[in-house]
């Protein structure tokens, strides 16, 4: 499928939505690349603001972390990132109030420790800062990391047949990627069932 747009003068075109009528689900990806999620206050707020507004838009899902990943070592640089990314989701729900946001955490990354590929040691303690980062500002939080199995754990789906991850140990395949949408759903749709067996249980009283 292609579209074309053709402009007479100047325009600043942040993307193109092709959204249908119909009712379901719709998801408009912003794919941004080596993005560590720390640019959302450096964008309009009233751009952001129509934006949400005009699509009623329910849910955020933001995810990030993995570019961190291989130079977040440290403590400090962790709480660090960690704040920066508060900002981000305060700045998030300026701009949308009535959206929910779902935050989902960086996969297992894997780099050369003593000739074997390994997981980065300060992974996990990322993974935990920004899991607790999320619960403390009401943000849902989706652990890629453990889904895939935790530690170690890229290293099994680069060796999967097919491959789940390349050969870089940091990025997925398509399959990968579809396997871990899998997840996604999977993991929602648990959470679903358990607000729904809540909700009544609830009305039974």
């Amino acid at each position: 499928t292609r579209a074309s747009i053709f402009i007479k003068g100047k325009a600043l075109v942040h993307g193109f939505m092709v959204d249908g009528d119909e009712a379901g689900v719709q998801f408009d990806n912003a794919a941004m690349r080596g993005c560590s999620g720390t640019i959302f206050t450096s964008i309009s707020k009233e751009s952001l603001r129509d934006y949400y507004t005009q699509n009623s838009v329910p849910m955020i899902i933001m995810q990030f972390g993995g570019n961190r990943v291989p130079y977040t070592k440290s403590d400090k640089a962790i709480a660090t990132y960690c704040e920066q990314l508060t900002r981000q989701i305060e700045y998030l729900r300026q701009v949308s109030p009535e959206s929910v946001i779902l935050f989902i955490g960086p996969s297992d990354m894997s780099t050369n420790i003593n000739g074997q590929m390994e997981t980065y040691p300060h992974l996990p303690k990322l993974i935990d800062a920004l899991r607790n980062m999320c619960l403390t500002n009401n943000v849902a939080y989706w652990d890629l990391y453990k889904s895939m199995g935790g530690k170690n754990s890229m290293t099994n789906w680069v060796n999967m047949n097919p491959p789940l991850a390349g050969s870089d140990h940091i990025h997925c395949t398509y399959a990968g990627s579809n396997r871990a949408s899998e997840m996604l759903w999977e993991g929602l749709m648990e959470a679903y069932k358990l607000y729904k067996l809540r909700v009544e249980n609830y009305s039974l009283r």
